[in-house]
């Protein structure tokens, strides 16, 4: 092998080096590159997997699909999803790989990138196991991909079987959409058992973490719930509490959150069941192992603490009595398999596969490679080859070592774009005059259209943490040009420490000395904003920090509320399709002088698809709708692309709407309200 390969791919091997090492293999397809990449993938918890994946799949080579199905098993959801996307670029879609995925993948996201990639799988009917998933926005991607196969519906309402309410939901809402029948069936709404439930996440997780240690044992029974909250800080803290003072009945209640691979359980279930006592896992274990009626995946739990916390002879017998039992489903049947030491031996990789051979090694093979070690390609079989034979590996290690190439000192260029006053500003808040739209960075709108925004008028940028090119933008611009724009940043949490440090990262990330306005996102309860709460706001602003405090909602009494209380200004959902606040907000802002900003002026995108041959409107009539009720000083806008944002400065320019535009919109939009309302009924509850 050349010494340069050679250093490089042993790089690979080294964290500190693998990343820079990766990119250097880019487009080099040479063989000890490749088994290089393969290796460092069969790893567990690379850091670098998923560019790993990305820079796999451009290699034309034998092994590059087995290490991209292996990739699917990864235990981070970015480098799965790295992977289905890989294979979908290589033209390759293995059904059976991602049919287990679209079943069990604890990442939504990664169900319904498999779920999209099933699709170009000859009549795979596996897509219809999204009918029962649990996230809402797997089933939407499945009626997006039901809804034109009308030739087919009777076959899929046929397929689409059975008692589970998620499938009876989706089967539903074609139904409407095929036959016309919009009609709701009546709502229940769950009751909720713990008393300190809140239906905001931030204020769960708060009353959550401040329960008393008696408080918490008298709400075991209820918090086994939370162990699945689709809040990631909820369901640890639940599993933390369980894992502290709950019993073995509650190990065994949370549990059942395995019979569901799908569910959000996997964070809480970690933070119950790591350091937890064995004589709990021993008694939890002992109780599902004689349990005739235990679930599969409890069952399976069970047997695998079997010799890890207790002794296995002490339950050899029942073992060996599941063991006799050919009904038992596969997960079971595999925990057994692992009870007994049983290996499958069958090859899992080609015989080319750098870990197939280095499993094939001899004594006398390991003897042969470490003899002229330049001519192996694979540090992998290498080193088991030194391991095999005594040697150190160190000794084979490639002097000088390779060093990645200088990181150059330059830096991005200083933005200096020429602020222009808003053409149509309106007030905003106590002392602000603003753009009548304000932009922000949710879909990455590239640094020249934030450059292009501001030059025509627009001073409110809406920001959070993940807004890279916003980030970007800001940090070119001089201290001078930050001051003469209004950045708005904001908080889901409920604590004050919490709410703090939010708000001084917005400060740090942007390099600015206040924020304009400062948003306590998604409020649904005012339970969210007690004194503590309320007291880091007002220091907040006392410090300079923060300009204007405000919040924003769905819920249109809390709106309501927030402006009879004096919260100026208040953000609420407007649009076309949704025109509650038109009837209930807007007009007790407008009587009280209270500013309003709207957003989800174009329902992320559904009031812009078109209806059969009907054209759909435009995405700046939408901002324009919405701009003209009063008491709207402002909506927001997101666009992706710079075509996107032409439809923003459009509104800039322009703000107000013909009134012949204004009743297509409106009747646009009740045509989207009369799904939605279904949707919701039979989608998003379920």
């Amino acid at each position: 092998m050349d010494p340069t390969a050679r250093a490089l791919t042993f790089a690979l091997t080294r964290p500190e080096t693998a990343q820079s090492a990766l990119l250097a293999q880019r487009g080099a397809a040479d063989p000890a590159g490749l088994s290089a990449v393969v290796e460092l993938l069969h790893r567990p918890h690379t850091a670098v997997a998923r560019l790993a994946v990305e820079i796999l799949a451009e290699w034309a080579d034998p092994l590059v699909s087995p290490t991209l199905i292996h990739a699917l098993d990864s235990p981070l959801s970015t480098v799965r999803m790295e992977a289905i996307a890989a294979l979908s670029r290589r033209g390759e879609y293995p059904s059976a790989e991602l049919t287990r995925r679209l079943r069990e993948d604890p990442s939504w996201p990664v169900r319904r990138a498999a779920l999209m990639a099933l699709t170009h799988v000859n009549d795979a009917w596996a897509i219809l196991y999204a009918a029962d998933d649990p996230h809402w926005r797997v089933r939407h991607a499945l009626l997006g991909i039901l809804t034109p196969m009308t030739d087919r519906k009777d076959e899929i309402r046929a397929r689409l079987d059975g008692p589970s309410p998620r499938v009876a939901g989706v089967r539903r809402y074609l139904d409407a959409l095929w036959k016309g029948d919009w009609t709701l069936d009546p709502v229940t709404t769950p009751s909720q058992e713990w008393l300190g439930y809140d239906p905001d996440p931030a204020v769960l997780l708060r009353n959550l973490e401040t329960l008393s240690p008696a408080g918490c044992r008298a709400s075991l029974d209820a918090i086994v719930a939370y162990v699945g909250h689709i809040d990631e800080r909820v369901a640890r803290r639940a599993g933390e509490i369980l894992r502290r003072h709950g019993e073995s009945a509650h190990l065994i209640a949370a549990l059942g959150w395995l019979e569901d691979p799908r569910s959000n359980a996997g964070a809480g279930l970690e933070s119950l069941t790591t350091g937890l006592d064995l004589d709990r896992i021993e008694d939890a274990a002992r109780q599902i192992l004689h349990d005739e009626s235990a679930t599969p995946r409890r069952l399976a739990w069970a047997i695998d603490q079997v010799g890890k916390a207790f002794p296995r002879e002490e339950v050899e017998g029942r073992c060996r009595t599941l063991i006799a039992d050919s009904s038992l489903p596969p997960v079971v049947r595999a925990a057994l398999e692992r009870f007994q030491g049983v290996v499958d031996k069958t090859p899992k990789t080609p015989k080319t596969h750098p870990l197939a051979r280095a499993e094939a090694l001899t004594p006398e093979t390991a003897a042969e490679i470490l003899a002229n070690p330049d001519a192996e390609s694979s540090w992998h079989v290498l080193s088991t080859a030194a391991r095999m034979c005594r040697v150190p590996l160190w000794r084979f290690e490639p002097r000088p070592a390779w060093e990645p190439p200088p990181i150059s000192e330059e830096r991005e260029e200083t933005l200096e774009p020429t602020l222009t006053a808003p053409p149509h500003a309106r007030p905003l808040g106590p002392s602000m005059l603003v753009s009548p739209v304000g932009l922000s960075g949710h879909y990455g709108l590239p640094v020249a259209g934030f450059v292009a925004g501001v030059e025509a008028g627009i001073n409110v940028l809406f920001w959070e943490p993940n807004y890279a090119t916003l980030t970007n933008f800001s940090s070119r611009l001089s201290p001078s040009t930050r001051r003469g724009l209004h950045f708005m940043a904001g908080t889901f949490e409920a604590t004050p420490k919490r709410v703090r440090a939010d708000a001084e990262r917005a400060l740090r990330h942007l390099r600015i000395d206040r924020l304009s306005l400062f948003v306590l996102y998604w409020t649904r309860t005012w339970d969210r904003i007690d004194d503590d709460l309320r007291g880091v706001l007002d220091d907040l602003k006392r410090e300079g920090k923060v300009q204007t405090n405000m919040l924003s909602t769905h819920d249109r009494t809390l709106a309501v509320e927030a402006i009879a209380g004096g919260y100026d200004p208040v953000m609420v959902r407007h649009s076309a399709a949704h025109r509650g606040a038109e009837r209930h907000v807007f007009p007790r802002a407008f009587e009280a002088g209270v500013s309003v900003i709207t957003f989800n002026n174009t329902c992320y995108g559904r009031l812009l698809r078109p209806r059969g041959d009907r054209p759909a409107p435009s995405a700046a009539d939408c901002y324009r709708f919405s701009l003209a009720q009063p008491g709207v000083s402002m909506c927001l806008s997101a666009p992706a692309t710079m075509e996107q944002l032409a439809d923003t400065l459009a509104v800039v320019r322009a703000p107000t709407i013909p009134a012949e535009r204004k009743e297509h919109l409106i009747a646009w939009g009740d045509e989207l309200y009369r799904e939605e309302k279904l949707f919701r009924q039979t989608i998003r509850s379920r």
